[in-house]
């Protein structure tokens, strides 16, 4: 497949398991990769450099929405895909890549399908819809080191939206969500604290139901 004009920007933390992997599948077909390590205390580093065109070391900061703003400014293509460690884009949204990036849309929300140990859990997210694939400068998120929420973006002003029917697959272990919000728990407040230990109690118990 030939290269299109996208920056693929990944932000990352102990993830010497499966970053490699991850970011090869992306390669063949995205012009650049960026990478901000969040002072891994493994190799994802160094695994990274294997495909990455830049890879960056940050503090841990419990989340990537602090760093996401600067990751993007650095982008040399004028579209970005964001993705995380323990995503990657579904087969049918790859080969439609090209022509989604010749329509009049500045920013596409993308479906996530959320897989815990195997397991979808659409029952638990519904249609999980989030804003992945974007031309440069047109997304902009909180900018504040403490915010440990996925947030939504606030857009440009008068920009073109999609919302389209391809998917990004996020696989995920139940022990990596608990891992995860260990480490946000040092920076929470309470209430997301209470609100990320309710949805593990939910998907654990669907789970178990699942078996």
């Amino acid at each position: 497949m030939e290269k299109l004009k996208i920056s693929l920007c990944v932000i990352t933390r102990n993830s010497e398991d499966r970053i490699f992997k991850m970011l090869s599948k992306h390669r063949e077909f995205v012009d650049e990769i960026l990478v901000i390590d969040q002072s891994s205390t493994d190799n994802t580093k160094e695994e990274a450099k294997k495909v990455a065109d830049l890879v960056i070391t940050k503090r841990c900061k419990g989340a990537s929405d602090p760093d996401r703003n600067w990751l993007y400014s650095q982008a040399r293509n004028p579209w970005i895909l964001y993705l995380d460690d323990d995503e990657y884009l579904d087969d049918e949204l790859i080969k439609a890549l090209p022509n989604l990036l010749k329509d009049n849309v500045d920013i596409y929300w993308i479906k996530e399908r959320n897989l815990v140990d195997g397991v979808d859990i659409k029952e638990i997210l519904g249609d999980d819809f989030h804003p992945r694939l974007f031309k440069k400068g047109y997304v902009i998120y909180q900018d504040q080191q403490t915010n440990v929420d996925h947030t939504y973006p606030k857009p440009r002003d008068n920009s073109q939206v999609a919302f389209i029917n391809y998917y990004i697959v996020h696989e995920r272990t139940l022990e990596k969500i608990k891992n995860s919000n260990r480490a946000r728990n040092r920076v929470a407040t309470q209430q997301q604290i209470e609100m990320q230990e309710r949805f593990i109690n939910q998907v654990e118990l669907y789970l178990l139901n699942k078996k």
